[in-house]
């Protein structure tokens, strides 16, 4: 039990783990999608609140640090999310009223990805600029305004995007994503 962190697998194999700190990179949690075609997992803030923020609200800004040991291709296909999300334990990649980082292969050919997802599924995108290397430690950060109307995403520290349409009101919370739309082999 992880007081206030939760986590969902889904699909044979998929787990959240733990690895110890190495020379090149810290100790972390790994987000496992198992051998199925459409395996996921996530870890989501607030295990007991699941949505203990309101976009308008405030301000809301989450960062993680994260990277990838290998990447995602077109035999093991992948697509990584990390940001704002209302109902953060779903299993579902896509969830509305989001704001997230994303990363796949064939998504912003591998760069990642700021976007903005509105209640009826419309999504506002934004190139982040950066391309995703394996084995590379990066901070993600994620910013929603007060006023609902601006997301902002950081790499690293430094600015790399902004969304002005599509951002919207309900309560929210984060998560860190990773789910399988291709191959067998567990990433």
């Amino acid at each position: 039990d992880w007081g206030n962190i939760g986590f969902v697998a889904t699909g044979t194999g998929s787990a959240l783990t733990t690895s110890a700190a190495t020379s090149a990179l810290p100790a972390t949690w790994e987000i496992q999608t198992g051998t199925t075609t459409t395996g996921s997992t996530n870890i989501y803030f607030s295990k007991n609140i699941l949505n203990p923020a309101f976009y308008g609200a405030s301000h809301i800004i989450f960062s993680c640090n994260m990277y990838l040991p290998v990447l995602s291709d077109g035999t093991n296909t992948y697509t990584f999310s990390f940001g704002i999300v209302p109902s953060p334990s779903s299993a579902t990649l896509d969830v509305n009223n989001n704001v997230v980082i994303k990363y796949s292969h064939g998504l912003n050919s591998g760069k990642f990805l700021g976007v903005s997802r509105n209640n009826a599924g419309t999504e506002s995108t934004v190139d982040l600029g950066i391309t995703v290397a394996a084995n590379t430690p990066y901070v993600l950060t994620v910013c929603a305004s007060k006023s609902g109307t601006e997301a902002r995403f950081y790499i690293d520290g430094v600015f790399a995007g902004r969304i002005t349409t599509n951002v919207t009101t309900t309560t929210v919370g984060v998560r860190a994503f990773m789910g399988k739309s291709a191959g067998t082999t567990g990433r």
